[in-house]
Formats: C-alpha cells, sequence, structure tokens
C-alpha cells in the first residue's frame, strides 16, 4: 500500500482507489486528483456532490479504466 495521505471521509477506502488508477497506467497526478474527488463522494447529494471540475477529473480517468483489447 501507498505511503500518500488523503483529505478524505474514508483514507483507506479511497486508497484502494488510488492503487486502481495507478495501476490502470493514470498518470500519479491525475490519479492522485481522482481519489481526492472519490473521497469526498456523498452517495446522497445529486452527482455525489462533485463539482463540475470533480466531474472533469474523474472523465480524464475513464480511458485509464477501459478494457484494453488483447
Amino acid at each position: 500500500m501507498s505511503e500518500i495521505s488523503f483529505d478524505t471521509s474514508n483514507p483507506a477506502f479511497h486508497e484502494g482507489a488510488w492503487e486502481v488508477f495507478l495501476n490502470s497506467g493514470c498518470p500519479p497526478t491525475l490519479a492522485y486528483q481522482a481519489a481526492q474527488v472519490i473521497g469526498r463522494d456523498n452517495a446522497y447529494l445529486k452527482n455525489l456532490g462533485r463539482s463540475k471540475v470533480d466531474q472533469e477529473i474523474i472523465d480524464k480517468t475513464l480511458p485509464y479504466l477501459q478494457v484494453k483489447e488483447i
């Protein structure tokens, strides 16, 4: 597990997201930003409480999470 701290309500969950993004080839800075966004997600709020900027960050990670053809 990485030695990075997250400003989130559930660091363990978001460290997992960080690892998934990195293992998918996502650049570390973008992976960190996306994990921070996920850490602030609130299922009780519209759009998980994400701002437009938050959603843009997540959108940038999606190509890295797509299944690659073998």
